[in-house]
């Protein structure tokens, strides 16, 4: 196997620990018997657990803009139509994941009021994710799909944090009605109904 291979190995299956079980809750041995790989190649690859922690977001975020930009380059639909496709891609998820959460928001529970780097990486994500939206939704108000009572960044900002809201009550109650919630409200309610 590839140094790239059991790199990139070992981050898929950390992915999928850290997402289970949480930062803390998840040891560098278990991901090493999980992938057969031996001990001195993690430090080979990883300074440290932060470290590796800090790469196992950049594969969270890949996966996140990666179905933003692949539902967003569908032209043949509206932009409310492809946000939307975006946010029920995410949400699938984390229902397939065992309603799981969004890693992200997971790791900004657990470890964004005590590590400052990791508070700074997540932050860092969570704006970029919004200012990404808040384009998409310039864009649906200029073809007048969206109110422009409310600035594009603002409406982006409340589409994310409630967005993340509904995955944390779906961990809770193990069905999706969270997230119907949202998509009535923001996507009809807020968006559509306030021109």
């Amino acid at each position: 196997m590839s140094s790239h291979d059991t790199k990139g190995l070992l981050l898929a299956k950390g992915a999928e620990i850290l997402h289970r079980k949480g930062f803390h809750d998840s040891g560098i041995q278990e991901v090493l018997e999980a992938t057969g790989v031996p001990k001195g190649s993690f430090y080979y690859y990883f300074r440290s657990k932060e470290d590796f922690g800090l790469q196992v977001i950049d594969i969270y975020t890949g996966v996140i803009f990666q179905t933003l930009h692949t539902n967003m380059d569908n032209h043949g639909n509206p932009v409310l139509e492809r946000l939307k496709g975006f946010f029920r891609d995410m949400t699938e998820h984390a229902v397939e994941g065992g309603y799981t959460g969004c890693p992200l928001g997971n790791l900004s529970q657990e470890l964004g009021g005590v590590s400052e780097v990791f508070r700074q990486k997540l932050n860092g994500i969570f704006d970029k994710l919004e200012q990404e939206i808040a384009a998409h939704l310039r864009e649906a108000q200029a073809a007048g799909d969206v109110s422009n009572q409310v600035p594009a960044a603002a409406a982006s900002a409340l589409m994310v944090n409630s967005w993340e809201g509904a995955l944390l009550r779906m961990k809770l109650t193990k069905e999706r009605g969270p997230y119907q919630v949202f998509e009535e409200f923001i996507f009809n309610d807020f968006l559509i109904h306030e021109r």
